[in-house]
């Protein structure tokens, strides 16, 4: 990066910048230097395996995969039993359509550990239709190894000092969005916005995300509006979306609430569903976390199946078993 191609940042930001782009380096060729010393089978560990491991790394060193959560010194040696260890890396092939029905992608997308943790697709080409000719083998496997790349480098970068929050960070970020009004068209507000950084304080920025995602539903599918309708605090929403766990409950309840979207307006699900896959599809280009728009096609194809087969009873039903 030379002095040019950032202008505008001040010294010490350049050289905070530069310290967290070492510090990212120096992670990354550490944890390397490890995996080239395991060997399976003769060949070297591919990403997905080098992923995994990552998380096992975590947690090993004390950190939770739910959390990030350091458990501190009195629990590392506790945790250093690899035995007890165990992480869940879920893959999902997603094929997408356009209006006409015709498919224009299908890739592997996964979500690392924990109660709402990130989706990460690959950065390959967009597939375009492949009923007729199919994926081979070694193409699948390109892709796959792909998105644990793309999950790989930022769960290594999420361990930067820049992507801690501070109290520094939180005043910076408050000031630019209320300058830029960036946060008038937030779910939440900008003094929601500083609350929900507060309560992440000494977090990563891809907790925070986490976060985020939650608390984008709520408001996306109305939830966030009926909770206010309750007369809950500001803070409210807020803690719920920190405890809460993304699962077949909390998305049926989603579902509910954007069911009645459609009622209201026929034609919302399918026009929500395609917006939902052009997201997915520029993010994981990008290399960025989609579990927003992941969820958001998840909640309306749950919705849309409701529609054809079921009907709102049965999935009132499913949502008080699972509560």
């Amino acid at each position: 990066m030379s002095e040019a191609a950032c202008p505008l940042l001040s010294e010490s930001r350049k050289q905070t910048l530069w310290e967290a782009v070492g510090k990212m380096v120096d992670t990354y060729q550490h944890h390397m230097s490890q995996l080239q010393r395991c060997k399976l089978d003769g060949n070297e560990i591919g990403p997905e395996r080098s992923l995994e491991d990552y998380w096992k790394m975590k947690a090993l060193s004390g950190q939770n995969c739910e959390t990030g959560d350091a458990d501190g010194p009195q629990n590392s040696r506790r945790a250093a039993r690899p035995s007890a260890t165990h992480v869940e890396i879920e893959y999902e092939w997603i094929s997408i359509c356009d209006k006409s029905g015709r498919e224009k992608d299908h890739a592997c997308y996964l979500l690392l550990p924990g109660a709402k943790g990130a989706c990460f697709g690959p950065r390959t080409p967009l597939s375009g239709p492949t009923d007729e000719r199919g994926i081979s083998r070694s193409e699948m496997k390109r892709i796959r190894q792909s998105a644990a790349e793309v999950a790989l480098m930022n769960s290594i970068f999420d361990t930067s000092p820049s992507r801690r929050i501070t109290a520094e960070f939180i005043q910076e970020a408050v000031e630019h969005v209320s300058s830029h009004q960036i946060a008038n068209g937030h779910p939440y507000g900008i003094s929601s916005y500083q609350l929900a950084l507060e309560r992440m304080m000494d977090k990563t920025m891809m907790q925070y995300q986490e976060v985020c995602t939650v608390l984008q539903l709520l408001s996306w599918s109305g939830l966030m509006e009926a909770m206010r309708a309750r007369s809950l605090s500001q803070d409210e929403p807020i803690d719920y979306s920190i405890e809460a766990k993304i699962d077949g409950a909390f998305r049926s309840e989603l579902t509910m609430y954007i069911m009645d979207k459609e009622n209201e307006n026929p034609g919302y699900l399918n026009k929500q569903l395609r917006q939902a896959e052009s997201e997915m599809l520029q993010l994981r280009q990008a290399g960025k976390d989609l579990r927003f728009p992941y969820e958001k096609r998840m909640v309306c194809l749950m919705a849309l199946d409701q529609f054809q087969y079921g009907g709102e009873e049965e999935l009132c039903e499913f949502v008080s078993n699972e509560i």
